[in-house]
C-alpha cells in the first residue's frame, strides 16, 4: 500500500507534529509519501518520501493545484490523506481528479465543514471534533497519540515566596483560545504557586493582570516558551487546562502518560476521559476556582483516583495505537 500524507500549512504546532510522528512511523509499515512546505523536509525518516510544496498560500491558486495533481498522478497512492481543513479543502477540489481513495483528518472544532461529503473517510482527533461531522460519507475518532515523554532533569523555575506550596502547571500558546486570563482570575485567593509556560500574542495582558494583584504576583509566574515541558510536568503536582476550545490538547496526553492528575475546563478530550468531577465550565471564573481548591485540597485522593486513567492512556493515546487505528482504517479503506 503507498499512502501519501497532504499539509497545507507552514505552522509550528500539534498539526505539524502529528504529520510528522504518524508518517514517519507509518512508513515501517508502508510506502508513505509526504506533500509539505519545504522547510519541514529533514524531519522524516529516510523511510519517506518527502516532496516539497508550498500549499500555505491561497488553496484557489491553479498552478498550485495543477503541481499537486501532478504530483498525485505522479507517485500514484492507494489512499490520499488530507491533514487538516486547508489540505482538505484542496483535496476535496481535486477529487473527481482523483482515482484513490481519499481521507482527511480534522484536528479542531470548526465550521464550514460541508467538503466532507468528498472523502471516503473522515477522521477526528477526539469525539468532540466527530461531533461535528454531519456531511461525512464514514467517520472516525483516532486520538493524537505520542510517544512517552522523556524526562531528563529536574526544572528550574523561579523562586515563589512560599516553597511549600503546592505548584500548579499550565502549558501553552498564550491565546484567547486557551482561557489563561481565566486561569489567573480564578486564581485570586489559591494557597498555592501557578507556573505557566508558553508564550504568545496575549503575554502583555496576563503580565498586567499579574501585576495588578499582589496575591498575584507572589504566587504566579509566567515561564515563557520551555523546551522542557515533560519535565515541568513530571515535578508539578497538578496540570490545569482552562481552555475555551480544543481539539486534541498534547499536554492532556503528556501528563497522564507522566502520571501527573490533570483538571480541565469542559473541552476534547479531557472532557471525553476525566471523571466529570475533574471537570468545570468553559470561562466560569468561580467554577475553576472551585475545582482547583478542591483538587488541591484532596490530592491524596486524586492520585488514587488517576490510577486507572493512568492506565488508560498507556493503552490509547500512545504513537502505537494511533498508527494501529490509522492502518486498520486504511485497510478497511
Amino acid at each position: 500500500m503507498k499512502v501519501m500524507q497532504i499539509m497545507g500549512g507552514s505552522g509550528e504546532g500539534g498539526l505539524e507534529k502529528h504529520v510528522v510522528e504518524l508518517s514517519n512511523a507509518m512508513s515501517a509499515k508502508c510506502s508513505v509519501v509526504v506533500v509539505a512546505h519545504p522547510k519541514y523536509e529533514g524531519r522524516f525518516s529516510d523511510r519517506v518520501i518527502f516532496v516539497p510544496l508550498d500549499l500555505s498560500k491561497s488553496r484557489r491558486n491553479p498552478l498550485l493545484l495543477f503541481k499537486l495533481l501532478r504530483i498525485i498522478k505522479a507517485h500514484q497512492p492507494d489512499i490520499v490523506h488530507a491533514q487538516a481543513n486547508k489540505a482538505g479543502l484542496i483535496i476535496a477540489s481535486l477529487k473527481g481528479l482523483l482515482s484513490c481513495k481519499t481521507v482527511v483528518t480534522i484536528h479542531n472544532l470548526k465550521k464550514n465543514l460541508g467538503f466532507l461529503s468528498k472523502f471516503d473517510l473522515s477522521i477526528g482527533v477526539s469525539e468532540g471534533v466527530v461531533g461535528q461531522f454531519s456531511d461525512a460519507v464514514s467517520k472516525k475518532t483516532v486520538y493524537n497519540g505520542i510517544p512517552k515523554p522523556h524526562v531528563s532533569h529536574t526544572p528550574i523555575l523561579p523562586a515563589f515566596s512560599d516553597e511549600q506550596l503546592p505548584t500548579v502547571l499550565s502549558v501553552g500558546r498564550l491565546v484567547p483560545a486557551k482561557g489563561f486570563d481565566v486561569l489567573l482570575a480564578a486564581w485570586e485567593g489559591i494557597n498555592a504557586n501557578l507556573v505557566i509556560a508558553g508564550d504568545g500574542p496575549d503575554r502583555q495582558l496576563l503580565e498586567e493582570m499579574i501585576q495588578t494583584s499582589l496575591h498575584l504576583q507572589r504566587h504566579v509566574h509566567l515561564l515563557g516558551h520551555r523546551d522542557d515541558v515533560p519535565n515541568l510536568i513530571a515535578t508539578a503536582d497538578m496540570l490545569v487546562i482552562s481552555s475555551r476550545r480544543e481539539g486534541f490538547s498534547y499536554v492532556f496526553s503528556e501528563s497522564l502518560l507522566l502520571e501527573t492528575p490533570v483538571i480541565s475546563t469542559d473541552v476534547p478530550i479531557p472532557n471525553e476521559i476525566l471523571p466529570r468531577e475533574y471537570i468545570c465550565a468553559v470561562e466560569d471564573v468561580e467554577a475553576l476556582r472551585r475545582l482547583i481548591e478542591v483538587s488541591i485540597e484532596q490530592s491524596a485522593i486524586i492520585e488514587e483516583h488517576f490510577t486507572p486513567i493512568y492506565k488508560y492512556a498507556a493503552e490509547n493515546l500512545t504513537i502505537e495505537t494511533m498508527v494501529e487505528q490509522t492502518w486498520s482504517a486504511y485497510q478497511a479503506l
